[in-house]
């Protein structure tokens, strides 16, 4: 059962994801919409959001052993465009409504490798310490008695 939950943070993030791009038609007067560019950064905040939150679950899960950021990187760099490709996809050739776009794809690409580094470099370090052992957390930081 624990396995289930293992990326339970990805998996809601994803299930916004999806019915923000495919499910949700916002309404025509709408003024944030009527903003140049401003699905641009909603894709890229999206992403953001979802590739933090790929790391973040795989960080936490693999605390106690020993794992590369090269490891993580790329699995969070492949979910994220596997899922934004897909998501493009079935936009443009399932829902009338919609549209896929190279332009938010490559606006989820970047919201992906923002989110990564952001979370390489000032979260990795913060998760580790909260979800390591306190055995481990001794051995590694010995008290100054």
């Amino acid at each position: 059962m624990k396995y289930h939950f293992q990326y339970i943070l990805s998996t809601i993030i994803a299930s916004v994801i999806f019915y923000l791009t495919l499910l949700y038609i916002p309404s025509e007067d709408n003024e944030l919409a009527k903003i140049e560019n401003m699905d641009k950064v909603v894709h890229v905040l999206m992403f953001f959001g979802f590739s933090w939150a790929v790391a973040f679950d795989y960080t936490r899960q693999r605390v106690e052993s020993s794992h590369s950021n090269f490891s993580m990187s790329m699995r969070a760099i492949l979910l994220s465009f596997l899922y934004g490709g897909l998501i493009e996809v079935i936009q443009g050739e399932f829902l009338p409504e919609r549209s896929g776009d190279w332009k938010d794809f490559a606006a989820d690409a970047f919201g992906t490798i923002l989110g990564l580094c952001v979370f390489l470099f000032f979260f990795k370090k913060y998760i580790i310490k909260l979800f390591s052992s306190p055995k481990k957390q001794k051995s590694t930081h010995p008290s100054s008695e």
